[in-house]
């Protein structure tokens, strides 16, 4: 199926075999860009500009460069290495910088990462999980806590200085992917490979709600950082949505990939444009809610690592010695 919409892309080179990448969603690191390869693990700063094209002059935000910026830590096993979190502390802006991310580990073990881009990063390892960490993510507001889900049939907060684990709520399946609400501490999303996405209160430390797909191969699920309101996951050959503030049961779902649908990501940039990755071929489709067919439908030959921008309408996908950096804003402006 080709694609019904103009979208922008450059493939940039990259190390081979990336396993993992993530853009910083935060403000004051928005152009950074983490990659996990079998060269370790890098910190990229990004710069994108507004060029206009000779044929219309359509203003469209493209890729200018990519700099090599510090290897956090070239030693790292990441063959072992399975997801990549950004702190909300991390700063390039002002001064004094401070880069920390944290990394989750097949083994079990979670390890943050700290430096100031002057001196050897100081790791600190969480430990408490006895089976692979599938996703990670940092509270957003304060970054003093982290979320984690294990194949181990937990979820666990952290607090990330002490390494002590503050809550751990089991799980009827090995987890998959865990949010925090963007903007209300203590909101946390986790879902498991049974199909059941559950909220909790970390504060109070109980589940809030629940809501199901009803297929028992969730793969991955998200939250909406512009609507709140909007949950998306991927589960077998589909993806679904819900609006969470009106039913526990799916408001559209489609069928996405033929061979399993393996990832969905909502744009940070506009509430209704989320990404799926899947197979066969590692395909990558971006979708608009406003239509039914994906407005984007691209083939990857290693393509199972994706991230949206913080504030534009980018998306990078992870290719085979490449980045490809994808420009979605055409296809936005309905």
């Amino acid at each position: 199926m080709m694609s019904t919409h103009t979208v922008h892309s450059q493939a940039v080179e990259a190390p081979p075999f990336i396993n993992a990448l993530e853009f910083c969603p935060f403000e004051r690191a928005s152009n950074l860009i983490a990659i996990a390869s079998k060269d370790g693990l890098t910190i990229e700063s990004c710069e994108f500009s507004v060029e206009k094209e000779a044929n219309g002059g359509y203003a469209k935000q493209i890729y200018k460069n990519l700099v090599h910026n510090n290897v956090i830590l070239h030693k790292l096993r990441v063959c072992d290495l399975n997801c990549l979190a950004w702190s909300p502390v991390s700063n390039i802006k002002h001064l004094p910088n401070l880069i920390v991310i944290a990394t989750g580990t097949k083994t079990g073990v979670i390890n943050v990462y700290t430096a100031d881009l002057k001196e050897e990063a100081v790791e600190n390892s969480l430990e408490g999980h006895t089976d692979c960490v599938n996703h990670i993510s940092f509270e957003p507001i304060e970054g003093q806590e982290l979320a984690s889900v294990s194949d181990d049939y937990s979820c666990k907060v952290w607090d990330v200085d002490s390494g002590d684990v503050i809550v751990s709520f089991p799980l009827q399946y090995p987890g998959v992917s865990v949010c925090w609400h963007p903007d209300q501490s203590g909101k946390l999303m986790a879902a498991e490979l049974g199909g059941r996405i559950r909220f909790y209160n970390v504060h109070l430390k109980q589940a809030i709600l629940a809501i199901d797909c009803k297929k028992h191969s969730l793969t991955s699920a998200d939250w909406c950082w512009l609507n709140h309101s909007k949950v998306g996951a991927s589960a077998e050959m589909e993806w679904f949505l819900w609006d969470i503030t009106k039913s526990s049961y799916p408001l559209d779902s489609q069928q996405a990939n033929s061979g399993g649908c393996r990832k969905l990501l909502w744009s940070k940039h506009h509430e209704d444009v989320f990404l799926t990755l899947g197979q066969p071929q590692n395909t990558v489709k971006i979708y608009h809610l406003g239509h039914r067919q994906p407005i984007l439908h691209k083939v990857h030959e290693t393509s199972m690592c994706a991230s949206w921008h913080s504030t534009l309408p980018i998306c990078a996908i992870a290719g085979n010695k490449a980045i490809h950096f994808y420009d979605t804003k055409s296809c936005t402006q309905f």
